[in-house]
């Protein structure tokens, strides 16, 4: 009889593993597969040197909160504090143009659309997200209309669905109509920000709380949490490490799948305000209070370099790097810059 029963019990289980697919499909949300395991840090290029050269450089009024490489023209859009919105040239950091103010935004992973969080009204009951195209003026399209303030928004990679974080719920949403696949309640102190995973698979939520909490994109669950970890984080370009900046200024990395420890990056004792990988996943970067851009390399941890970029007084609050051309994007407190990112790394035949 037991074993029976245990048979019943696999059964079971497949068919409702089999019926979620199924609807997941039936609705238009076809989850990717799962992620592949982590390589050893070892098996990372070795980066010998790291240093930045100016660019271009230009006072702002406004901080830059959020920044985005444009893949179709190699261009960068800029978010600010007051709304506004510039696209630039990777080139020459000139105006290409000028869009209307708008709140948090998150760009498609083809670069072609946004989506923005503006209030519907002067009493913050609710909000919407406006659907604009990066190419096409007339394009716009508004979801939510009567859902509370939005905190944060992530697009998953089909460019078809986005994962919307209000004061109250997190919500995978299909864009074409509005439809929403999955809706989960939210603890609006535990999460206030979200962070896809490169290939859609997890995404991790964190707040005021000292913890992080990583969800599986397909059923909305919460796969575990980190405790006394965040609120800074970022996935490597597989999305099999997250790098989380603890409490105690230490930035730790974790097997995102799996929630395994992986080590910790050599201890600054500096405010950081943003950490990320390069694209080709062999060091971090991450910006201080002070002005200054970090350098840690994968294969020991250890920090590599320390580059002054701004006043002592200013705040960097966005980074971006890109890797063709190698060029490191940061807005400060009251500047934007565009630096030359210079490289070298060990030829190994490991």
């Amino acid at each position: 009889m037991p074993h029976r029963s245990n048979r019943t019990r696999i059964l079971v289980a497949a068919i409702l593993v089999s019926l979620g697919c199924f609807i997941m499909l039936w609705r238009g949300f076809s989850p990717p597969p799962s992620l592949p395991q982590p390589l050893p840090l070892s098996a990372t290029p070795m980066l010998t040197q790291f240093s930045l050269a100016t660019q271009a450089q230009y006072s702002r009024p406004s901080m830059a909160v959020q920044t985005f490489l444009l893949p179709l023209t190699s261009s960068l859009m800029i978010r600010y504090e007051d709304g506004s919105i510039e696209v630039r040239s990777m080139a020459s950091f000139q105006i290409e143009a000028i869009h209307p103010a708008r709140g948090t935004s998150t760009l498609s992973h083809d670069g072609r659309l946004v989506a923005s969080e503006r209030l519907t009204d002067q009493t913050n009951e609710g909000s919407r997200i406006t659907i604009w195209s990066v190419t096409d003026p007339s394009y716009s399209k508004i979801l939510l209309s009567s859902e509370p303030i939005t905190e944060d928004l992530a697009w998953y990679p089909d460019n078809a669905h986005i994962v919307v974080l209000s004061q109250k719920d997190i919500i995978l949403l299909r864009v074409v109509d509005n439809a929403i696949i999955w809706r989960q309640q939210a603890d609006t102190d535990a999460v206030r920000s979200i962070d896809m995973s490169p290939d859609g698979t997890l995404f991790v939520t964190s707040g005021q709380t000292n913890q992080i909490c990583l969800w599986r994109v397909a059923d909305g669950k919460i796969m575990y949490c980190l405790a006394n970890q965040g609120p800074l984080t970022a996935f490597s370009p597989d999305g099999t490490i997250l790098a989380v900046l603890d409490r105690t200024r230490t930035i730790r990395l974790w097997q995102s799948r799996t929630g395994a420890y992986i080590g910790a990056l050599q201890h600054v004792n500096d405010a950081m305000n943003q950490i990320l990988f390069d694209p080709s996943g062999a060091f971090i970067i991450g910006s201080t209070s002070g002005g200054q851009v970090l350098c840690w390399r994968l294969t020991d941890l250890r920090l590599l370099s320390r580059t002054t970029i701004t006043t002592a007084t200013e705040t960097i609050r966005t980074l971006l790097l890109s890797q063709e051309p190698a060029v490191l994007f940061a807005g400060a407190t009251s500047s934007i810059s565009l630096w030359r990112v210079k490289r070298s790394y060990e030829h190994s035949t490991r």
